[in-house]
């Protein structure tokens, strides 16, 4: 019995490894060029400058939907209450289609905001027709916004972001 392997499964070895060896140099000569324009054209990206805060902040709604996510919740609720808006010009809207005990909870978070002062309201709907579209579309009935913040149950937003949105569209 010979342990040798023949001539043919060397060759084809060889011309795989020559194959591998040839792909990684392409990628690694696209990495350089990558670096290379990217040095080349850094300097003319620049920050856009800050708009300027309307005179009147406009009327903003956050829709909210959720679905079975009361881990969540109320660290979301925390983040929306959070936000730098003015509270009168502010409108929460908490859109469950929850069939589990995610539905007692928030309307109980929603109460304890609205007894804070915050402009809040929870829709439950029984039916998930259209799933979280058909919930956007329920909650848009009833919302006051001028603009509408959807954000969803695991996304935590930064303390300025509905400023720095709004303010984009005060040039008119």
């Amino acid at each position: 019995m010979s342990n040798s392997i023949p001539q043919e499964w060397v060759t084809i070895i060889q011309v795989i490894y020559a194959l591998c060896s040839l792909s990684m140099v392409m990628v690694a000569f696209n990495s350089f060029l990558s670096i290379g324009h990217y040095l080349k054209v850094r300097k003319s990206f620049q920050p856009q400058p800050q708009a300027p805060e309307p005179v009147e902040w406009p009327p903003v709604t956050v829709q909210l939907p959720i679905y079975n996510e009361q881990y969540v919740l109320e660290k979301l609720l925390q983040s929306i209450t959070a936000l730098d808006y003015p509270i009168g010009q502010l409108e929460s809207q908490v859109l469950d289609d929850s069939t589990d005990a995610t539905a007692q909870v928030a309307q109980k978070l929603v109460e304890r905001y609205q007894a804070q002062g915050f402009n809040m309201h929870y829709l439950h709907r029984d039916s998930r027709h259209g799933y979280k579209a058909g919930a956007l579309a329920e909650g848009m009935k009833t919302a006051v916004g001028e603009f509408i913040a959807i954000f969803d149950a695991d996304f935590i937003p930064q303390v300025d972001c509905l400023k720095r949105c709004v303010s984009q569209f005060s040039d008119p």
